[in-house]
């Protein structure tokens, strides 16, 4: 075995009895040993004021595409009986609405929570959030407030709920909100390009 195999398993031998020796109460809590500073404090909050502009900006960006697709549907099938235009609207109507559904989705709020088999909220699910409205709205509000008090008073579970807050709009933003504004926008330009080359060769046909 070579030095450096040998150090190496070493110390994964001693991060393994370090991990036994921990206690099993703080086991799979990782802000447990870390204390509150206000460059942490600072640094969440910047985290989460940045996600909520980035979460106010697809809910515009969703807000224009579904006007815009509104107004182009409005004016296509006013156009629908010119036989020269008739399959390029086709093109443009079929990629606007599909473009419209995106649109849709991605403004369309999600308030689904952890559920136990009975229907009831799972408050131990790993994705349990305290802080946010679509969790703690299925509880009763003593509850509520009872598990709030609790977690005030322990300052490594409130990094966890802040983590886990974050997390989640991270997810929401990233699988759902620009998920489904990127196939909205991409939806839409290959129906204005396949509308402008449909539109083109039909045209040529007709000048033949």
């Amino acid at each position: 075995m070579s030095t450096d195999a040998g150090i190496r398993e070493s110390i994964e031998r001693a991060l393994h009895a370090d991990a036994l020796d921990e206690p099993a109460e703080n086991r799979g809590r990782p802000f447990e040993t870390l204390r509150s500073r206000p460059t942490l404090d600072y640094a969440l909050r910047t985290i989460q004021q940045t996600q909520t502009q980035l979460s106010a900006m697809a809910d515009t960006k969703a807000s224009i595409m579904i006007t815009v697709c509104s107004i182009v549907l409005t004016v296509g099938l006013t156009r629908f009986q010119d036989p020269v235009l008739r399959w390029p609207i086709v093109l443009l109507t079929g990629a606007t609405v599909l473009s419209l559904l995106f649109a849709i989705l991605a403004v369309m709020p999600g308030t689904a929570f952890p559920q136990t088999r009975d229907g009831g909220v799972d408050t131990s699910a790993p994705w349990f959030n305290l802080f946010f409205f679509g969790h703690f709205a299925e509880l009763p509000r003593e509850r509520f407030e009872d598990m709030l008090a609790e977690v005030g008073r322990d300052d490594a579970r409130i990094y966890a709920m802040l983590a886990r807050d974050i997390y989640g709009q991270g997810l929401v933003l990233a699988r759902k909100k620009y998920r489904m504004l990127r196939w909205s926008y991409a939806s839409f330009l290959a129906g204005v390009c396949s509308t402008v080359v449909g539109a083109i060769v039909v045209a040529l046909r007709a000048a033949v």
